[in-house]
């Protein structure tokens, strides 16, 4: 029989070498533990850990479902069997995973957070590559995940109960589940529900940190690093694309359309309005995005400077004004509105995205870089400068749910 003294300190020394990232002593120690005591779950469930750590997430997934097996009622054997299917790329066994994991700890955020993660992103997929039917099993791997937290096919109850147990919650993985859960309700054209859930993501503005509140010097430079790749993600292109074909649709084939596109950066929207419009002028703080849109050859004109002060400056009347994808950085939008004003003709027309918020607030911090606003305070900030709302509508913005709102200058 193992000496206990000696088993109690290679456990203790196995958890120190785990914790502090020396996988290969921790898997080491956990082999000889597990030698000696092969049915605790414990043992195995750190020999799993390890595996993952030192990125063999194929050699955790034994250790890991002998950790369930012998342990049925550990939800945090079930999370790292889902962390290693990530891994692995395999999305059916991580979500029956993380549905067991929901199901044992449904009070517990991150369980929630990885399966609405999964389910996103594979509805993402499934949208980009057009698989119908494959996009139907993800939605209703989603409806076993209502079934499983609140024991029914009811969406409206299991968003109270998450709202009960994580709504009020200040943990930035509560909030980010939230996030993710509104992407997958976007997906199911739930946009209203879809704002709702976004909002509980969010978080006051007095609260913001430097990474959402962030100076001219920082933003340009995080600029600077993504000029060159700019184009090439699947965000901008879309956001550009969206608010082009908003704004189009809203004001119809005419002839000696100008627009001003407000943050223009890379030139994605102009792009897509270059067609339509007869001049295109583009303003944005970064020098390097506006090199990338000028070798584009769409714009008219380029200028440099921070929007809710250039617009106010710039000479010239326009039929459009646009800003797509950017306004998130903003948390007044005071400036801007009046700006994008003056430069409208009577009967010229402001489109823009913003990243939404639920009435009951103005104005909130994302979490995710930035600011949220609402359809109440956009309203406000036309009515002040004598715009009359012609659309809002719920669209995807940043992977999540936006409001695309066009104003027309009275």
């Amino acid at each position: 029989m193992p000496d206990q003294n000696n088993t109690t300190a290679t456990w203790r020394l196995a958890k120190i070498a785990l914790e502090s990232g020396n996988f290969d002593d921790a898997i080491a120690l956990g082999e000889q533990l597990c030698e000696q005591n092969p049915t605790e779950p414990g043992i195995r469930l750190l020999l799993g850990s390890a595996e993952i750590g030192r990125s063999k997430p194929k050699d955790a997934i034994p250790h890991l479902q002998q950790a369930a097996k012998l342990d049925p009622q550990n939800a945090t054997a079930w999370k790292f069997i889902g962390d290693a299917f990530i891994d692995l790329k395999e999305w059916e066994p991580a979500v029956e995973a993380f549905l067991f994991a929901v199901q044992l700890e449904p009070d517990t955020s991150l369980q929630h957070a990885k399966l609405f993660q999964l389910i996103g992103d594979r509805l993402k997929f499934f949208q980009l590559v057009g698989g119908s039917k494959d996009r139907t099993v993800a939605i209703g791997v989603f409806d076993r995940w209502i079934q499983t937290f609140v024991g029914e096919n009811d969406l409206q109850k299991a968003l109270r109960q998450l709202d009960q147990y994580f709504g009020q919650c200040e943990m930035r993985v509560d909030r980010i589940m939230f996030a993710y859960l509104s992407r997958i309700l976007m997906f199911m054209d739930r946009g209203e529900e879809a704002v709702e859930v976004f909002s509980k993501s969010t978080f006051p503005v007095e609260n913001a940190s430097a990474s959402e509140d962030k100076d001219h010097q920082t933003l340009q430079s995080e600029y600077r690093e993504m000029a060159g790749s700019y184009d090439s993600g699947e965000v901008a292109q879309h956001c550009s694309k969206m608010l082009a074909d908003f704004a189009i649709r809203l004001i119809g084939a005419r002839p000696g359309v100008r627009v001003l596109d407000a943050a223009c950066g890379t030139g994605l929207v102009g792009l897509h309005l270059q067609a339509w419009a007869d001049e295109i002028v583009g303003i944005d703080l970064s020098p390097d995005m506006l090199a990338e849109a000028r070798k584009k050859g769409v714009y008219d004109k380029l200028t440099t400077g921070d929007i809710s002060v250039a617009l106010k400056e710039h000479g010239g009347s326009f039929d459009l004004v646009t800003c797509a994808g950017a306004l998130y950085h903003l948390s007044d939008l005071s400036g801007f509105f009046v700006g994008a004003t003056s430069r409208l003709v009577p009967g010229g027309v402001l489109a823009v995205s913003v990243d939404p918020c639920a009435d009951q607030w103005e104005k909130r911090a994302t979490g995710l870089g930035g600011f949220a606003h609402s359809r109440r305070y956009l309203r406000r900030m036309a009515m002040e400068n004598d715009l009359k709302e012609i659309d809002t509508q719920i669209l995807e913005h940043r992977a999540h749910p936006g409001f695309y709102a066009a104003f027309q200058k009275q």
